[in-house]
């Protein structure tokens, strides 16, 4: 087990060897850093962006996170267990008030806008447990290091179904023990899909196994990914604005129906 420290309510940086000894209870020193302030830069494009952070900022208010992007942001969505969303435009319609460090974001920047998302706070260790539920999960990464999805997701092992993430070319997917992959990495400042079939905890692993350290990532030929392809029925992201039905904006509680 990993041991993590507290000082008046704040988890410390420890550096230091933190796992509980197994056998041996000696006595193991480790320094904490407590309130040592890092600033993370993550650079959005104009259109949607998977986001996600690795700092813990003084407040989780939305606007005290994003607020000074405002300008340049259309939508923020989140989803748990259910999709939560902010419109900068439609604030009394909006549903999502806080954003945090486990969590990944859809975050759509407008035309001319590029953006970098700039946030102070405290560093988040990277083993930090993060809850994940049957089914789909829009989850945080947390290392800095970059890691096949194999090795990143290893604590999901046996109820891992698929990971997705928003690569150069859109949506990339991972399905474990397939030779059709196309998420071949996993990387700070961005947010992974995660679809499980048991709840459970993500936790990212600190260092590379020695194991699986340097194993080559799975790739599919180009020919064969454009033959089997990724068009799938499992799940849509859908975001409606200004819908109207005769002429009239839909009451709140109004139920949509979508067909293909």
């Amino acid at each position: 087990d990993i041991i993590h420290f507290f000082v008046n309510g704040v988890e410390a940086l420890a550096l230091g060897d933190t796992e509980f000894p197994a056998e041996d209870f000696g006595r193991v020193q480790v320094c904490l850093q407590v309130g040592a302030q890092i600033t993370k830069e993550c650079v959005l494009q104009e259109g949607w962006n998977l986001v996600s952070w690795n700092v813990q900022p003084a407040s989780t208010g939305i606007l005290d996170v994003l607020g000074p992007y405002m300008d340049c942001i259309e939508v923020v969505v989140r989803f748990e267990q259910g999709g939560l969303a902010y419109d900068p435009t439609l604030v009394e319609f909006s549903t999502l008030w806080n954003v945090d460090h486990l969590s990944g974001y859809w975050i759509k920047v407008k035309p001319g806008c590029n953006v970098t998302l700039t946030l102070d706070g405290l560093p988040v260790p990277v083993s930090t447990p993060i809850p994940v539920t049957t089914g789909w999960n829009l989850v945080s990464y947390l290392p800095e290091m970059i890691m096949s999805p194999q090795d990143a997701l290893i604590s999901l092992d046996g109820t891992l179904l698929f990971a997705y993430g928003n690569g150069a070319s859109g949506i990339e997917v991972y399905q474990p023990g397939s030779e059709f992959n196309q998420l071949d990495e996993m990387k700070t400042c961005n947010g992974y899909w995660v679809k499980i079939n048991a709840d459970g905890t993500l936790v990212y692993p600190e260092d590379l196994p020695t194991a699986l350290a340097g194993r080559p990532a799975i790739t599919a030929p180009t020919q064969a990914l454009a033959n089997f392809g990724y068009a799938t029925p499992i799940w849509v992201n859908l975001y409606g604005k200004n819908v109207t039905l005769d002429g009239k904006m839909l009451e709140a509680g109004s139920t949509i129906e979508a067909f293909s």
